[in-house]
């Protein structure tokens, strides 16, 4: 009978919690601890641990892993990094890898011309992130086993510039239970005005600036109603020049306010097009989410991201794309197209799935066992 692995899950905060779900099953005896102030209340007969982060919560965590034999890591801040290199060698670590833990030490890489400009001396002075705590940094690096990533093809992109990286490990993709005839053709039509979506946050890597000057050239921009999701990030000189810049015009609007699951679905339902800017892998939640309800995606062609997407079979669009749709007014999918994309996500979710997601982490834990 298979033994399962206990593992560890944490978390900092409650944003991303439903990454564990992947692992639920015989193979891992999860248990999940979560770094927040916050209080929240959780689907019963999940293991969880809440601690607000001090030092002595830090080494109550480590003492808790020492008993573990896999601890996956979501996200990989200075905690984290403590944590990883704080454990004996025989407990194996996982890395759930967002993204920012990367791209963040080599921004100017992912940010366009004009977010630069735009940035400034700004910029210069938040690059010394960049080398900040290098050092730990590369030892985490060093002692984690598996990197648990969404495409060795970014993978690949990466071991250039970050050689020790960790075993890559693929990621499952959540698995879609429905079909295409659950694509609400009708709510984009009957919109007012074409519901366009515009980067996925904040972030400065979604280059809104580049987006918004190509709006601005489009004599038919009126007839659209342009929308920026501003409700998750922090607020900056960055974030302050976007709302400058959009400020007083009625084709743009701001989502600010957090919002439900069911207030995102409902948002893709109503939504014709999706343009994330950025050079870098990010927004693939939102991306996949847009599949699912039927949006046209854009994807920057720096992004390794739309080429990827490409190859696994989805329709998906270029920026000068998308500025040739906007001037002939074509900036949404055909139903064949979002059809398409629909059962591309059915096959993707069928050729990465959690069990065989599970079998491979498994094997690689108990590879060396005796």
């Amino acid at each position: 009978m298979t033994q399962a692995i206990k593992t560890i899950h944490i978390y900092t905060g409650h944003t991303f919690m439903g990454n564990s779900d992947r692992f639920e099953g015989n193979l891992f005896e999860n248990t999940i601890v979560i770094f927040s102030k916050e209080r929240k209340e959780y689907k019963p007969g999940k293991k969880i641990i809440q601690l607000n982060g001090s030092k002595k919560d830090i080494e109550k965590v480590i003492g808790i892993c020492q008993k573990a034999e896999l601890v996956v890591l979501y996200d990989l801040d200075q905690v984290k990094i403590k944590i990883a290199l704080s454990l004996p060698n025989h407990i194996k670590i996982a890395w759930r890898f967002f993204g920012h833990e990367l791209y963040d030490r080599q921004r100017l890489k992912y940010l366009s011309k004009t977010t630069q400009r735009t940035l400034g001396v700004k910029l210069i002075l938040e690059k010394f992130w960049e080398k900040k705590n290098i050092t730990q940094f590369t030892k985490a690096l060093n002692r984690i086993n598996f990197f648990l990533g969404l495409s060795e093809a970014e993978y690949h992109l990466l071991v250039n510039n970050w050689r020790r990286l960790p075993k890559f490990i693929q990621l499952s993709f959540p698995s879609l239970d429905l079909n295409p005839s659950s694509i609400n053709f009708k709510l984009k039509i009957n919109e007012p005005s074409p519901l366009i979506l515009i980067g996925n946050s904040m972030a400065m890597y979604n280059n809104h600036i580049d987006i918004i000057k190509l709006i601005e050239q489009q004599p038919n921009r009126q007839q659209f109603n342009f929308t920026l999701l501003f409700n998750y990030g922090l607020e900056k000189y960055y974030t302050k020049k976007i709302r400058k810049l959009t400020r007083g015009k009625n084709y743009f609007h701001l989502i600010e306010d957090f919002m439900s699951l069911d207030e995102f679905n409902s948002l893709y339902e109503r939504t014709s097009a999706l343009v994330v800017n950025s050079h870098r892998q990010m927004a693939m939640g939102n991306i996949f989410t847009a599949f699912k309800k039927g949006v046209k995606v854009y994807l920057n062609e720096k992004n390794l991201m739309l080429h990827w997407l490409k190859k696994e079979g989805f329709r998906v669009f270029s920026i000068k794309n998308f500025q040739n749709d906007l001037q002939n007014n074509n900036a949404s999918l055909t139903q064949n197209l979002a059809i398409n994309n629909f059962q591309q996500l059915k096959k993707l979710s069928g050729k990465y799935s959690d069990e065989k997601f599970q079998e491979n982490l498994y094997a690689e834990c108990t590879l060396n066992k005796k």
